[in-house]
């Protein structure tokens, strides 16, 4: 019977001290990412030209940052977890509820205009080879496409 309560207590005492190296690294992951830091961390993995537009904690995620970022005139939302090692691209859904919340968000961030973000002075782009239709200085709208011929 001893050895039996010495067990118990031994296997307490390690459930005691799992459940507290586990909190207080879960402490230190999240007071270790600030919201400038999840921002550095994803645009380092993104394309050039890339913008944040905002940082928050992920709601649905407990342990992860939302931050929602522009790409290549695109909108999308990425997850990054508080160890800044760990990042998930995509949709997060609620099964039982049936929603995906990655969508309500990104529906919510798109009544934003974000077009200043990336304004083109349309006079500073080289044109000395383009291809121009009709009086540039005439024009009440100007566009520019750009192409790849190959």
């Amino acid at each position: 019977m001893q050895r039996h309560s010495y067990i118990l207590t031994l296997a307490a005492a390690m459930l005691v001290a799992v459940s507290l190296l586990v909190g207080a690294t879960a402490g230190n992951a999240s007071a270790a990412m600030s919201k400038e830091k999840a921002e550095e961390i994803i645009l380092a993995t993104m394309p050039p030209g890339s913008k944040v537009i905002a940082v928050e904690k992920a709601k649905y995620l407990p342990g992860f940052w939302e931050i929602a970022v522009i790409t290549r005139s695109k909108l999308n939302v990425v997850y990054l977890h508080d160890d800044g090692k760990t990042a998930v691209a995509g949709a997060v859904f609620d099964i039982t509820a049936q929603r995906n919340f990655t969508d309500e968000r990104l529906k919510e961030l798109s009544k934003n205009d974000y077009s200043n973000l990336f304004n083109i002075e349309f006079d500073k782009l080289p044109l000395q080879t383009a291809l121009v239709l009709g009086d540039p200085a005439k024009a009440k709208y100007k566009a520019a496409v750009f192409d790849d011929p190959d």
